[in-house]
């Protein structure tokens, strides 16, 4: 599966906090 064009993170993560918490942030300072 893909989130944002990018490939889903481990399962360490939940699926509720995987992207539109700490993902977006990131990604944009890149």
């Amino acid at each position: 599966m893909i989130y944002n064009g990018q490939l889903t993170p481990p399962t360490n993560w939940p699926p509720l906090i995987r992207y539109p918490s700490y993902r977006p942030d990131r990604d944009r300072d890149r």
